[in-house]
């Protein structure tokens, strides 16, 4: 039990060190790496010190039926509640994250309560993301993986128009629901506005 408490401990750090690394740079957490992260330190780590007080509590005491039984309700109780909070937590800060392309991924970034803010990033190293664009470039690749077929094939288009209309009906939809560049991407690239980024 303390080894693995030590391991997930060790995780625990190596999450909070890189994390505050990653806030002076461009790069942050992917939306599932901050889940698995939270979720170790909120839920896992306590449960398992639950059971190391447990071990210590018995090693130094008499057991008794009424008294273990009532010790587990108690304790069970107390990270049930516990584990609410956690999972409530979880639910307001954790932002949700799409997979548009293998090179461009949407997040959620509202707040609680508000609308939708979703954001664009690229995938980096399968952990991290950095702000990214909605390009040519990533239109293309999305038609190519949502097909399964090169773009261009012998200098001719290889899409029907019915295919390339779906497509674009997609990529317009985030478009129309205000899909944006994040504050980096907007800050860093010199535009005066939002619509010439």
């Amino acid at each position: 039990m303390k080894k693995i408490l030590f391991i997930l401990s060790g995780i625990f750090l190596s999450y909070l060190l890189v994390g505050a690394y990653l806030s002076h740079t461009e790069y942050s957490y992917r939306e599932w790496v901050d889940f698995c992260g939270i979720s170790i330190i909120g839920l896992v780590i306590p449960l398992l010190l639950f059971f190391m007080l447990r071990k210590k509590i018995y090693e130094k005491r008499e057991r008794t039926k009424s008294g273990e039984i009532f010790f587990h309700i108690a304790g069970f109780a107390v990270y049930g509640i516990w584990a609410l909070f956690v999972l409530i937590f979880l639910a307001l800060n954790v932002d949700e994250e799409k997979r548009i392309t293998k090179s461009l991924i949407i997040a959620n970034e509202a707040e609680f309560l508000q609308e939708s803010v979703y954001v664009y990033y690229e995938p980096v190293a399968f952990l991290f993301k950095k702000p990214g664009k909605l390009t040519e470039e990533k239109k293309q690749e999305y038609l190519e993986e949502k097909y399964g077929k090169d773009w261009v094939v012998d200098g001719k288009l290889n899409y029907t128009k019915d295919e390339i209309v779906e497509g674009f009906t997609f990529i317009q939809s985030l478009e129309d629901a205000h899909v944006i560049p994040s504050s980096e991407t907007l800050t860093g690239d010199g535009a005066d506005s939002l619509d010439k980024n």
